[in-house]
């Protein structure tokens, strides 16, 4: 007996240690997550979009198949707009040898005629011998990363071509591939284009990335209506949970996460310089493709943009990003701007002018 009862009283010690450090645990992040929104973090916003300084759109270059599908119009449309040039660029498989397959190509430069031409959906000039042709080793995707690369292309306008199910889990389509090489903003543009952008969709998490596609959507559509949407995410409900508050405390502090996050977007929607009448704030708790593409329903936006962050080849091939995501959800056009400092892939290729 006179053993057990130190023993005891050692557990019953320790187990009072415990509780009491949960107690002071669970006191202490109560009194962080309560604590009322920091100015400074929104001033921190603010001076990295400020600082952010988002080139205008000078050269376009659009990845065709031959005809005046979405990516062509669309391309042209924007060039008209914006006043910028348009470069075409053709390609399809072939084979040098029995073995290796390669990519043939052809470019051209098109005329501030033949772009106006191009935008009413008149398509006689893609009917014209290329320029520059080119034959490469590798596929059509790294093939369209590497010619945006060299005409310094400020945007890149593809067809979004979506796969069914079925066909994706055999072969990844096109417009993934493009997506997962090139390394400048992209335009994948789904549907026939009859009109500009009248309604922007624009997924905000406050990163570099974001903020660049914002300010590039709204150079891409003057005239549009916005709609700034975050997804929150609650990435410390499991700790939640662990220290056993109740659900009713989980719903306060994401409703306290939505209005800081409805807070930040007006502030970065007014630092953009988006008239407040022109634009639309929307907050709501889940995935983010989830409620992107769920918001772009409702809102029946024509255009979604959103920024994409650099992550390993590893995590990308294995679940994929966001962007990637939403372009086999998405009905509308995507945007999607890298995020900054990243490289373009470098042409690793054999390349034959001709």
């Amino acid at each position: 007996m006179n053993t057990i009862l130190p023993v005891l009283h050692g557990v019953r010690a320790v187990l009072t240690r415990a509780y009491e450090a949960r107690k002071l645990r669970r006191a202490q992040f109560l009194s962080n997550r309560l604590a009322a929104p920091e100015l400074a973090d929104l001033q921190s916003t603010s001076r990295h979009v400020m600082g952010t300084t988002a080139a205008g759109v000078k050269t376009i270059l659009a990845s065709i198949d031959g005809h005046a599908g979405p990516a062509a119009k669309r391309g042209a449309m924007l060039a008209e707009l914006l006043q910028a040039e348009l470069e075409l660029m053709a390609s399809r498989v072939t084979r040098l040898g029995l073995r290796t397959a390669a990519v043939i190509s052809g470019t051209r430069t098109l005329g501030r005629d033949a772009i106006a031409r191009l935008a009413q959906g008149d398509d006689s000039d893609l009917q014209r011998a290329p320029e520059r042709t080119s034959i490469s080793i590798g596929s059509i995707a790294q093939r369209v990363a590497a010619q945006a690369s060299e005409s310094k292309a400020d945007l890149v306008v593809a067809d979004a071509g979506r796969r069914k199910l079925v066909a994706r889990f055999f072969r990844q389509d096109l417009a993934s591939e493009i997506l997962r090489h090139c390394r400048r903003p992209l335009l994948f543009a789904a549907t026939t284009p009859q009109s500009a952008y009248r309604h922007v969709l624009v997924a905000i998490d406050f990163s570099a990335a974001a903020s660049d596609a914002a300010r590039l959507a709204i150079a891409l559509a003057p005239q549009a209506r916005f709609t700034f949407v975050h997804a929150v995410r609650m990435q410390d409900e499991d700790v939640m949970l662990e220290l056993g508050l109740p659900r009713e405390i989980i719903r306060l502090f994401r409703k306290k996460a939505c209005e800081t996050g409805r807070e930040k977007l007006q502030y970065l929607a007014a630092r953009l310089g988006v008239a407040p009448q022109a634009v639309t704030h929307v907050v709501e708790h889940g995935s983010v493709e989830h409620v992107i593409s769920s918001c772009a329903r409702r809102t029946g936006a024509d255009l979604v943009c959103v920024g994409k962050r650099e992550q390993s080849w590893f995590k990308e091939r294995l679940t994929g990003s966001v962007a990637s995501r939403l372009l086999r959800m998405s009905r509308a056009d995507l945007l999607v701007v890298p995020q900054r400092g990243t490289h373009d892939v470098a042409a690793d290729e054999d390349t034959v002018l001709l």
